[in-house]
């Protein structure tokens, strides 16, 4: 019994000194890779994001084919909005988990 009181007592003292540990504001925030300036403190804001989000087509403007996953804005799986993530399984356009998607 004594073991686990030490163990606990071991691992909360590890935690706080996990937590106590000083960080730059380069290494803060969300896909920010140290790029932002310190004054951002690592918050990423929309436009910041950009960047890492998919493509984006209708079901007509859809490729032949594609490498990628594509944000195709007027399809939906089952009864569900519009406006999922797709991607081409070699033969048809799918959800991101083999779905079928309509349009």
């Amino acid at each position: 019994m004594r073991f686990f009181h030490l163990l606990a007592a071991a691992s909360l003292l590890a935690t706080v000194q996990a937590h106590a540990a000083p960080t730059s504001p380069e290494q803060h925030g969300l896909f920010d890779g140290g790029n932002f300036p310190p004054e951002a403190g690592g918050i990423a804001t929309q436009a910041d994001l950009s960047a890492y989000a998919p493509p984006s087509f209708t079901y007509a403007e859809l490729p032949a084919s594609s490498d990628q996953v594509i944000r195709c804005t007027d399809c939906y799986i089952g009864s569900g909005s519009k406006g999922v993530l797709v991607l081409w399984n070699g033969s048809a356009w799918t959800g991101v988990s083999g779905e079928a998607v309509s349009h």
